[in-house]
């Protein structure tokens, strides 16, 4: 299935998931500061996965939301985040829940989240 040739073709872009994850997105430490700061998008994980169609589907983002954590898919649903369009997928990476939000209209990740954030 296209799936796994998906895989095959994102092994490079997995040394970049450790890269990314090892840098870390920058966190504001109070709510003041999360109101000023700008959305970094992350278009890296589309482009390696070869995704060529916009707008992406939700197929698309369990793949780049799956490549951008090495986890498993819970869920996947859309919703708004920041007034933009995203899929919230839901990925269970050992015992950690988190949420990934993809961008509808270009698959860019826009914001990764602990589940105990969310009720």
């Amino acid at each position: 299935m296209n799936t796994l040739r998906i895989f095959f073709r994102a092994g490079a872009a997995v040394i970049i998931v450790g890269i990314f994850f090892a840098v870390g997105c920058k966190e504001s430490s109070t709510d003041a500061n999360k109101s000023n700061e700008v959305i970094t998008a992350d278009t890296s994980f589309v482009n390696a996965l070869e995704i060529t169609v916009r707008p992406i589907t939700d197929s698309n983002a369990v793949a780049i939301a799956v490549l951008a954590s090495a986890g498993k898919a819970i869920s996947v649903a859309s919703a708004t985040y920041e007034n933009m369009a995203v899929y919230k997928v839901q990925i269970q990476t050992g015992s950690l829940l988190m949420y990934l939000y993809v961008r509808i209209s270009d698959g860019a990740l826009v914001k990764d989240s602990d589940d105990d954030e969310h009720n």
